[in-house]
Order: C-alpha cells, then sequence, then structure tokens
C-alpha cells in the first residue's frame, strides 16, 4: 500500500462529516473521496483508520469501495472510489437491506465492527448501491440490482488526537451495544453457524497479516513509533471477539441456542 496516485483535480469539498472530505480526480482516470490529517490536523489518524479498516474488511470478504493512497504536493490522503448521488442510497433502510443481494454480510460486519471499535456504524455509514432500471430513490427505487456496502471509518481504532493509550481502554470494553448500533442489523443475526463463521474469518487474520496491514501504513499518516501499538491492539481484540460475543449475545434476541 506504499505506492500512491496523484491527485490531478479538486472538484471542491463535501458536505457534511468530521473528516472535511474533498471529491477529486486522480492522475489514473478515477475519481475519490479523499481523506487525510492535512484536511482535519485535530484528527490525525483519519486517513490511518480509513486504510486500516479497509483493509481488515476485505480480509473478512465485507464489501468496501477501492481504498488507495493519494498524493496532493507534499500531502498524503486515503481516496475511496467516488459515486455520484444517482448510483446509490446514501442511508440505509430496513427495507432496502432486504433487498440487496448481499445481506448475508451483516455477520461478518457485526464482527468487524467489534473489532476495530466503531462507535458511528448508523445507517449514513452502510451505503446501497444501485443499478439498472429507474434511478428514482426511497422507497420506490425500482432498480434491478441493490448491494450493501459499509463506510466511513473515522470514528473506529484511534479517533480524534487520541494517543495510542487509549486501545488499552478499548480492550477493556466488554459491552458490543455501541459498536452494533442498528436494531433491525441485531435481529437478523439469527444463524449461529454464519456468525460463528464471521469470527472464524476475524480469527483467521494472523499476526503477519496485522503486523504488515499496519506496517504499510505511510509514516505521514501513521508515526513508526506508534505501529507497535496499533499491530497490539488489533490482535489482542481479535482473539477477545468470540468471548466478547458469547457474553454479548443478549444484543441478538432470535439467535439460535448454542455456544460461538
Amino acid at each position: 500500500m506504499s505506492a500512491w496516485t496523484r491527485i490531478t483535480e479538486v472538484y471542491g469539498s463535501v458536505n457534511g462529516g468530521e473528516s472535511r472530505a474533498i471529491w477529486v480526480g486522480a492522475e489514473n482516470g478515477i475519481e475519490y473521496l479523499a481523506k487525510g490529517p492535512s484536511l482535519t490536523p485535530g484528527w490525525r489518524h483519519v486517513g490511518a483508520n480509513e486504510l486500516i479498516a479497509a483493509q481488515l474488511a476485505q480480509r473478512l470478504g465485507l464489501p468496501v469501495l477501492e481504498c488507495r493512497l493519494l498524493r496532493m504536493e507534499q500531502d498524503l490522503f486515503v481516496g475511496t472510489t467516488w459515486m455520484s448521488e444517482a448510483q446509490f442510497h446514501p442511508f440505509i433502510t430496513e427495507a432496502l437491506l432486504e433487498k440487496c443481494s448481499n445481506k448475508d454480510r451483516i455477520y461478518p460486519l457485526v464482527v468487524f465492527d467489534s473489532w476495530i471499535c466503531n462507535t458511528d456504524r448508523h445507517e449514513g455509514n452502510l451505503l446501497v448501491r444501485c443499478s439498472g432500471l429507474s434511478e428514482s430513490k426511497g422507497k420506490s427505487c425500482s432498480a434491478l440490482r441493490h448491494t450493501l456496502l459499509i463506510s466511513d471509518h473515522n470514528r473506529s481504532l484511534l479517533p480524534d488526537n487520541l494517543e495510542v493509550d487509549h486501545f488499552d481502554s478499548l480492550l477493556k470494553r466488554k459491552f458490543l451495544d455501541e459498536f452494533i448500533l442498528i436494531g433491525y442489523i441485531r435481529n437478523r443475526i439469527v444463524n449461529l453457524q454464519r456468525l460463528q463463521d464471521a469470527v472464524g474469518l476475524a480469527e483467521g487474520v494472523t499476526d503477519t497479516d496485522i503486523d504488515s496491514i499496519v506496517n504499510a501504513v505511510p509514516d505521514q499518516l501513521l508515526a513508526d513509533a506508534d505501529k507497535p501499538a496499533w499491530t497490539s491492539f488489533l490482535t489482542d481484540r481479535r482473539d477477545q471477539l468470540r468471548t466478547l460475543l458469547n457474553e454479548n449475545r443478549s444484543l441478538f434476541q432470535y439467535l439460535a441456542r448454542g455456544d460461538l
């Protein structure tokens, strides 16, 4: 992930959001939503959070947009593929989730958000991409295909300008309700085998994998001196997941009986 693509155009800022993201065009001809610490000096880990979360999500088979390092002059950014308003629903609903061809991905999703301690998985951070037929949105959307996408991991791992000792407090958090926020997603976690399989995917991300992911983040986005603490947190939290999910079974009122 050390290679980067040059930003050639800045089309403007994106309304809303703490990351103050910008819409850019890159030298490879692709447009991106770009985030980086130069846009939010008080959020120096915004790029590292996004980059590491995307790499871990891919290893769990979660649907994420392409994530790429971008550069403009001396500043580095993390870009995700830009989608026009006609391509997606910016907020998920229970009805839209039901339409998604990959709605089974909610099983690794709850494991993933518990792993990275994501406190911001609200309906606006679950997108639904639609294609075919009408471009109408909302309940009347008649697109042929709907696909669940996850986005925005600013408030996971190490948000704001927190120091790495914050990881110690995260490892002590035993309740998952702050990371699995949406009620109808909790209620759809019913199949014990699928949840077991999702935990297994996380446990299959090895210490070496995690070390490689963290150390591939450029020093401009994550200080080299801090990387061992990130690696240690991710490995320790991974090893807690099965126990934590067992202890938080009450969140999933329709989950079949049995231990994970």
